[in-house]
């Protein structure tokens, strides 16, 4: 006998550089099936391998609950999203410029989907998690690439093209490395897990985890990156909190799981420069920072949140 069937499943699907997740929630918001894959390189095998998660997803659900299920799709992907067609361009960390997953996915589901960013989705998701009693939240990923979602009065906010949220492209560094982008010495050439790999590369090791190890043991050359690394993501939220002025800034992504460490490294920092300046006392960032938690797939749950919010709109209207 199968358990009382949901009204509805939302399903989230979470494309990063290095894995492609995809999840389903119920109504209130519980993970109730997921299943990942690496991440491929190209717009077809990209487009395929998502399509094969959700079939995976959607046949766990059915065999759980029955045919009679509804499902509602949002996908999270890095690039530039049209918020009109749903194609996703210069998502240059997936090796492609362009990428059409609606076409695709109504093809062979028969379903809408909704596509945005991946760090706008896990953005939303990080704004339901953490309560929607602020008004405003910046989710700062710091994972393969870096970027950051930015919710405003509970709301996306994608900017006038989209590109909002790219803070990953301002640069730090004008005789730093190259960026994918074209540019030199971006922020994330600095404190993205891949630029950091670069700064401090690691045998066996995750170069973050590395690298405070040496910095433990007082290896000169390990303080020296770290500091760039901190100052750097310093002066990321600082601009953060002059533009945005959010009332919370979550960091996330996979240099985020160093945790306790990380946020301390950032308040240090962060206290050094308000001795010195008064203005930067008064917007108490150390106040707004919080280190994402590790055991929630915000990416999946905020893309699960905007299919469902699509769905229902769609309703509404009809």
């Amino acid at each position: 006998m199968t358990p009382s069937t949901p009204s509805r499943i939302s399903i989230g699907v979470d494309v990063g550089g290095t894995k492609v997740l995809c999840a389903a929630f119920n109504a209130n918001n519980e993970l109730i099936a997921h299943s990942q894959v690496s991440t491929k390189q190209g717009e077809v095998e990209i487009v395929d391998e998502v399509c094969k998660l959700i079939a995976e997803v959607i046949n766990q659900i059915i065999l759980k609950y029955g045919n009679d299920t509804k499902f509602t799709i949002g996908i999270g992907v890095p690039g530039l999203v049209n918020q009109n067609t749903g194609q996703v361009s210069e998502s240059v960390n997936l090796g492609s410029h362009s990428i059409d997953f609606k076409t695709e996915i109504r093809k062979r589901f028969g379903l809408n989907s909704v596509i945005d960013n991946d760090v706008n989705a896990a953005a939303f998701g990080a704004y339901h998690y953490y309560g929607s009693d602020s008004s405003s939240l910046v989710f700062l990923n710091l994972g393969t690439g870096v970027s950051a979602g930015i919710i405003i009065n509970g709301s996306i906010f994608h900017g006038s093209t989209g590109v909002a949220g790219e803070i990953g492209h301002i640069v730090a560094d004008t005789q730093g490395r190259d960026c994918p982008c074209g540019q030199r010495g971006c922020v994330e050439t600095i404190i993205s897990g891949t630029g950091l790999s670069k700064l401090w590369p690691a045998k066996n090791e995750y170069p973050i985890a590395s690298l405070l190890r040496n910095v433990s043991a007082k290896n000169k050359e390990a303080e020296e990156v770290w500091n760039k690394f901190i100052s750097t993501l310093v002066s990321a939220l600082q601009i953060i909190t002059v533009t945005f002025d959010p009332e919370i800034i979550v960091i996330g992504g996979g240099v985020s799981k160093t945790g306790a460490i990380l946020l301390k490294g950032v308040k240090e920092y962060i206290c050094r420069l308000e001795q010195k300046s008064s203005f930067l006392s008064s917007l108490k960032i150390s106040d707004r920072v919080v280190i994402a938690d590790q055991e929630v797939f915000f990416g999946a749950l905020g893309s699960a949140l905007i299919g469902r919010r699509y769905d229902d709109k769609a309703k509404e209207e009809n």
